[in-house]
């Protein structure tokens, strides 16, 4: 069950292509996420540059894609459309490696 005022997100990390600048990259991955603006369901979509944290905590993933979902809308008929299976498709046809996590709860440990 979603508390209230929780909004549901869809999160896709993934490498950058195998051949191409960093930025060509981004490029790519912010046309492919855009494709997923016109399903269902969703109600914003983000894609973030990943940056390591330290020398010592190296990143694994270069993008993140951040979908946010609408309330009662399903995460998983969002990825299961076609724009979300050939988003997902064509990334990992590239060697990007997208790996999906759905967050839909929400404990504060600290503020």
């Amino acid at each position: 069950m979603r508390l209230p005022g929780v909004v549901l997100r869809i999160c896709i990390v993934c490498c950058r292509p195998r051949s191409g600048t960093t930025a060509e990259g981004f490029s790519y991955v912010s046309g492919e996420a855009s494709k997923l603006t016109s399903v269902a369901g969703t109600r914003s979509v983000r894609v973030f540059p990943v940056a390591s944290a330290s020398m010592r905590w190296a990143r694994q993933w270069d993008y993140l894609i951040e979908i946010d979902v609408g309330d009662g809308d399903d995460p998983c008929a969002l990825l299961d459309s076609p724009q979300g299976r050939d988003v997902l498709g064509d990334l990992r046809l590239l060697g990007m490696t997208p790996t999906v996590a759905v967050l839909d709860t929400e404990t504060a440990v600290a503020w």
